[in-house]
């Protein structure tokens, strides 16, 4: 989004894009959760200055808030009549964030049904294709593509495999019959 306003995307957004996991230790952050706290909270402190920049870089003087309100003051408004609480601004962010990703997971979608693959469901930040040996690396990356031209929002997809060692135990009732009696 950052790109999208011709505005620097900052060292610490670049560094976290990068690789999310090292960033996370770098910047001695919980969890993913914590730049969510970043981005979605107008009144954000924190002693470590690529991120006190990032945070600026959204909120403050010419940030990318002002020029998300400049492009969307419909819900900028609704969302103002709406939230009464004490963060309008955060929930703005946050009602903007989730309708890019709408818009890129139902491009990535339409994308894949033409395709034909066969999908399992679709989440927020991503959907469930069945396994299907013509997603590896170079077809995610044909995806970001398609979904680029179709949403102009740049996007990296990642395959995440749900594979797991679980099995289940001899003589138990596991899930099939946990919902039994009810």
């Amino acid at each position: 989004m950052f790109e999208r306003y011709n505005l620097n995307p900052p060292k610490f957004l670049i560094n976290y894009n990068l690789d999310r996991n090292k960033a996370i230790i770098d910047y001695n952050l919980t969890d993913k959760k914590d730049l969510l706290k970043i981005i979605n909270n107008d009144r954000y402190s924190n002693d470590i200055q690529d991120i006190k920049i990032f945070h600026k870089s959204i909120y403050g003087e010419n940030g990318l808030i002002h020029h998300l309100i400049k492009n969307n003051r419909a819900i900028y408004a609704h969302v103002k009549k709406q939230d009464k609480s004490f963060n309008p601004n955060g929930s703005f962010i946050s009602h903007i964030l989730q309708n890019h990703e709408n818009e890129l997971i139902m491009a990535a979608y339409d994308y894949l049904k033409q395709q034909n693959f066969k999908i399992g469901s679709l989440i927020f930040d991503g959907f469930m294709v069945q396994k299907d040996e013509r997603i590896n690396q170079e077809f995610l990356d044909k995806l970001s593509i398609e979904v680029k031209k179709r949403t102009n929002l740049k996007v990296r997809f990642v395959k995440k495999s749900l594979d797991t060692p679980w099995k289940p135990t001899p003589g138990t009732n596991n899930i099939i019959n946990l919902f039994k009696g009810r």
